[in-house]
């Protein structure tokens, strides 16, 4: 089963980063995945989902970009949304 995340809520701001957040940082650490993971479902996975997977959804020669650019690295420890 491929799962994929949103951010078109009407009852939340329109903001991925809060989704990934969120995923990442559930109240119970059994409903918690890996930000990799929680990247995936805004990104290839959605693509998946929409069967667009040949032109959507990864940083590749001929696909749509649609990118978003990060001041920090959230993999990098001292910038992780992740809780320690």
């Amino acid at each position: 089963m491929v799962v994929g995340g949103n951010s078109d809520s009407p009852v939340s701001e329109m903001n991925p980063l809060l989704g990934f957040y969120a995923t990442v940082n559930a109240s119970f650490k059994s409903q918690r995945i890996r930000l990799r993971e929680a990247m995936e479902l805004f990104t290839i996975n959605g693509a998946k989902i929409a069967h667009k997977e040949d032109q959507l959804g990864s940083i590749e020669v001929g696909k749509h970009a649609d990118l978003v650019v990060l001041k920090q690295n959230p993999f990098e420890r001292k910038y992780a949304i992740v809780r320690a």
